[in-house]
């Protein structure tokens, strides 16, 4: 659903919008704006902590860091581990980290849309 594999045949809608027929720009922009995956690893950046993990996709969405960190912050303690958003990820459990993954993933601020 996120258009990573390509079906074989058919067509795949996601809130309307057949993904496979966008360009590879296209994509990338609706998976930035409409969709968040949680990684089997979590795929977390070691180097920084969890609010600045949970972050990343408002960032790159074009957020103020510190607004974005301030709503990174806000969703992990939604999920139970504001008290561990200046953590790195080797000093959170398996289960916090899930949860930072989450966070990321659902760090979606603006409505289903493609400009």
């Amino acid at each position: 659903m996120c258009g990573i594999l390509w079906p074989t045949e058919g067509e795949v809608k996601v809130f309307g919008t057949d993904i496979y027929d966008l360009s590879d720009t296209e994509l990338v922009e609706f998976r930035l704006n409409n969709i968040g995956l949680i990684f089997h690893q979590y795929n977390l950046i070691p180097s920084i902590d969890g609010a600045n993990n949970a972050a990343v996709p408002l960032i790159a969405r074009g957020m103020d860091r510190l607004e974005a960190r301030e709503k990174a912050v806000a969703m992990l303690e939604k999920l139970n581990i504001g008290d561990q958003a200046a953590k790195l990820p080797s000093q959170l459990s398996g289960g916090q980290q899930q949860r930072v993954a989450i966070a990321r993933a659902g760090s979606r601020t603006a409505p289903c849309r493609l400009r």
